[in-house]
C-alpha cells in the first residue's frame, strides 16, 4: 500500500519536492487512495500499517504515535505537521491526534520521514517527521462525507467540502465522533 519507490512525490525529507526514491531519508507515503482502501476513520489508524511507525491506544478514541519504537504516553520525539506546520501542543510538545483539525476525506497524502531529521526540523524531529498534507480546494471540487457506527454507541461522521471560483478558493471540513468508554460502557469518552 505504501508508495516507497514507485515514483511517488514527497517534500518532507528535504524541503524540496522530489521522488521518494531520491529522498535523502527513509520516506513512506500513504496516499488518499491507500486511506480509502484501508477504510480508516482517524489519523492514527492511517499510520498503523506503516513500517517503523508504532501506534499505541492510550484511552478510548485516543492514541499516541511514534517512529522507531520510541512510543510512550505524551510521546514528543516525533514532529507532527499539518501542511508543513507543526501541530504539537505548546506545553508538552506532543501531538494530540484526536484534536488535529482534518477529516480523513480531506487528506491528499501522509509523508512519514523515518530517522533523525532534527538538523532540518528542530528538536522534536529526533525520531522522524509525520507530515499530513491536505487536498487543495479545487482537488476536492465539491464534497465528500462518510458515516460509521458500531457497538458501544460508536458513531463517526466526517466530511470535507471545497471549491474554487476564479481566483478565490475555500474549503471546510469537520469530524464528529461519539464513543463510550471501555471500562464504563454507559459513560461517554472524554
Amino acid at each position: 500500500l505504501f508508495d516507497e519507490v514507485a515514483g511517488g512525490r514527497q517534500s518532507s525529507a528535504s524541503y524540496q519536492p522530489s521522488t521518494v526514491s531520491r529522498a535523502p531519508a527513509t520516506v513512506r507515503v500513504v496516499t488518499a487512495e491507500d486511506l480509502r482502501v484501508m477504510g480508516v476513520r482517524n489519523l492514527w489508524d492511517a499510520l498503523r500499517n506503516v513500517p517503523g511507525v508504532e501506534v499505541m491506544a492510550t484511552r478510548t478514541a485516543h492514541a499516541e504515535v511514534a517512529i522507531r519504537g520510541m512510543n510512550r504516553p505524551l510521546a514528543n520525539r516525533t514532529l507532527v505537521m499539518l501542511d508543513g506546520r507543526t501541530v504539537l501542543s505548546g506545553y508538552f510538545d506532543n501531538a494530540f491526534w484526536e484534536e488535529i483539525p482534518v477529516a480523513v476525506e480531506e487528506i491528499e497524502r501522509i509523508e512519514v520521514v523515518q530517522g533523525p531529521v532534527s538538523a532540518l526540523y528542530g528538536a522534536n524531529a529526533v525520531d522522524g517527521v509525520i507530515n499530513i498534507i491536505t487536498k487543495e480546494p479545487d482537488r476536492l471540487d465539491g464534497g465528500a462525507a462518510s458515516y460509521a457506527g458500531g457497538e458501544r454507541s460508536f458513531h463517526s461522521l466526517s466530511g470535507a467540502y471545497g471549491r474554487r471560483r476564479g481566483g478565490f478558493a475555500w474549503k471546510a471540513s469537520g469530524v464528529l465522533d461519539t464513543v463510550n468508554r471501555f471500562e464504563a460502557p454507559r459513560t461517554r469518552a472524554g
